[in-house]
């Protein structure tokens, strides 16, 4: 069971699924929630059912103890463009609130971020909450959906030796329910993250399109099918902007796809077993470490 805390105070700016389930878990930890969202039905309903205690402005966002942007990366960056300054100055704000990015990449949010520290007086740390589900919206958030879950720690160099902010960090993630962190820069974050999640929804989108008859084929689809299908499911405009963003890294990935796809293709062509079988043998090879990776 999460650890109550009645003292502590979060904004959150975005309210769809991250965010929305950023301010049920927090707020059934015992903190106080300020939320805001630019859709005011879906702030309105926030406020209505609870999940948010408070409408987060920049009048009361002095009291909060942590910040969550949980919006996309040109949100981000707007919203610390515009607060940043009076956030940070000197006797401006009751507390000194630490800023933190949901963004799901990380080096342009970081440059703006680390910028406003040295020239605003922000404490800004970034992070990427790495769980989620295709739905997306205040209506699809969960309060356990980040329970267990490993989180993407990326702050300046400063903050990194900071050991009060960091421990201070590391306890309001494990509120929300984190159980993982990893402290990474932002191009070590943004070179991962190419991999492990935009390539596959990128082949999940190219391959759910691959026969124009497969809404009848998929009557006769397996586990292997849906698996294979299920982050087909997205949302269009945030997905292009994440893809745009991490381009050169997506794409290096999807060279290396393309080469690994050739080979299947090669041993195919040539009816060769002996080919085909020790690539299948490799594959799963290597599922098996990262299986053992993961744990």
């Amino acid at each position: 069971m999460k650890g109550r805390n009645l003292k502590m105070v979060i904004g959150i700016v975005g309210l769809g699924l991250i965010g929305g389930s950023l301010a049920k878990a927090f707020s059934a930890a015992g903190a106080r929630v300020m939320g805001y969202d630019a859709q005011p039905s879906t702030l309105q309903v926030a406020v209505d059912m609870g999940i948010c205690h408070q409408i987060l402005s920049m009048e009361n966002a002095g009291r909060c103890d942590f910040i969550f942007l949980a919006v996309p990366v040109g949100a981000a960056e707007s919203w610390l463009t515009e607060k940043a300054f009076k956030l940070g100055s000197p006797g401006a704000c009751a507390k000194k609130p630490v800023i933190m990015d949901c963004c799901g990449v990380k080096r342009r949010i970081c440059q703006v971020g680390f910028s406003l520290e040295k020239t605003s007086g922000i404490r800004f740390v970034s992070i990427h909450p790495m769980a989620g589900r295709a739905d997306w919206g205040l209506k699809f958030s969960d309060e356990d959906l980040f329970r267990g879950a490993m989180c993407a720690v990326i702050p300046g160099e400063e903050n990194r030796r900071d050991i009060a902010l960091m421990s201070g960090v590391e306890n309001v993630l494990a509120m929300a329910g984190f159980s993982r962190l990893r402290v990474m820069t932002p191009e070590e974050h943004d070179s991962v993250i190419a991999l492990t999640s935009q390539l596959s929804h990128l082949v999940s989108s190219s391959f759910v399109k691959c026969d124009e008859g497969i809404r009848e084929q998929a009557q006769v689809a397996g586990g292997s099918f849906r698996d294979m299908t299920r982050v087909a499911f997205l949302n269009e405009n945030v997905w292009a902007d994440l893809f745009l963003e991490n381009r050169d890294n997506l794409l290096d990935r999807l060279d290396l796809l393309t080469v690994e796809l050739q080979k299947y293709r090669r041993a195919l062509e040539d009816n060769n077993r002996d080919t085909l079988t020790d690539l299948l043998a490799r594959g799963r090879e290597e599922k098996e470490r990262l299986t053992v990776a993961a744990m």
